[in-house]
């Protein structure tokens, strides 16, 4: 299981850079805790199971299903959901020899845009970008399972 280590920030919009090649993420909960979720890509599904230790710091192991997600089996997926799947349109942006990852929420958490980076450890030198705004880390109303259970629309 790998050590997971990040850092997520709400989003200045006025100061991104062009976004483009986003990818939609369906991403939905089958447990709470540990954390057991699926997202699903337009190119593949993957399933992970979070153990949170920490504000930023999980263990994290990730395996994609040997066969894809067919239809049908998306919407069963969606039914057994603990709650209803979020949408996300991802963006990857390289900044100062990061990378950060720009979420951009649809449907009932519209108007949400965080960006997150991933470190090797927990004391790692970096630079934020010019869109980051307020830190989230540790603020578990912006987690996705969160967003899930409580919409923005619905708070």
């Amino acid at each position: 299981m790998a050590l997971e280590i990040e850092r997520k920030y709400l989003v200045h919009p006025e100061h991104l850079p062009p976004l483009e090649n986003g990818r939609e993420f369906i991403q939905g909960y089958l447990c709470e805790t540990p954390e057991i979720r699926f997202r699903i890509t337009d190119t593949q599904t993957i399933v992970t199971i979070k153990q949170i230790l920490g504000p930023g710091e999980r263990h994290e192991y990730e395996f994609v299903p040997r066969k894809g997600i067919d239809a049908d089996e998306l919407e069963h997926l969606k039914t057994i959901a603990l709650w209803p799947p979020l949408r996300k349109i991802r963006y990857k942006v390289p900044f100062e020899g990061q990378l950060w990852e720009i979420d951009i929420y649809q449907d009932e958490n519209a108007g949400l845009m965080t960006c997150e980076t991933e470190l090797p450890s927990r004391d790692h030198p970096f630079t934020l970008p010019p869109w980051a705004g307020e830190e989230i880390t540790s603020d578990g109303r912006y987690a996705n399972i969160r967003l899930t259970q409580s919409p923005l629309s619905k708070r």
